[in-house]
């Protein structure tokens, strides 16, 4: 199991693995405060094991944003993924195969939260859907 913990006296959020019985937790990768790991997503495990992925909060000149990135299982490397600045990552889940990561999410020109598929090997994220709705679960079978 992958979770996330804030540890607001190091300021400080860690990405924590551990086996189902709680036993091996290891901390795999940490983010130091302002900037932040996003606690409305939850990480989410490619289908192959060997990466995690991740919503994580920033801010630059142009303001807070939420951005992704894999996590690499065995060394904790984070490498962003390609994708976007998001205002906002409600959910996300990985297809079974590997190829894409669904995301709820919103962009900063939308008040809607929206389904977009966000391809694994790079490209420019789409929209599954466009309408007036908010979405906020996702679950693929």
């Amino acid at each position: 199991m992958a979770f996330l913990r804030n540890r607001r006296a190091e300021a400080r959020d860690d990405l924590v693995i551990a086996s189902l019985d709680a036993s091996g937790e290891r901390t795999l990768s940490s983010r130091n405060h302002p900037a932040k790991f996003g606690y409305a997503s939850a990480p989410a495990w490619r289908p192959d094991g060997d990466v995690i992925t991740v919503a994580y909060e920033d801010a630059d000149e142009r303001g807070r944003y939420t951005t992704l990135a894999n996590i690499d299982v065995q060394t904790g490397a984070q490498k962003p993924l390609p994708s976007q600045r998001w205002q906002f990552i409600e959910r996300m889940v990985w297809l079974p195969n590997g190829s894409t990561l669904l995301v709820i999410g919103q962009d900063p020109e939308s008040t809607f939260q929206q389904i977009w598929a966000v391809p694994a090997r790079g490209g420019k994220p789409h929209k599954v859907t466009n309408d007036l709705n908010d979405y906020i679960g996702i679950r693929v079978n």
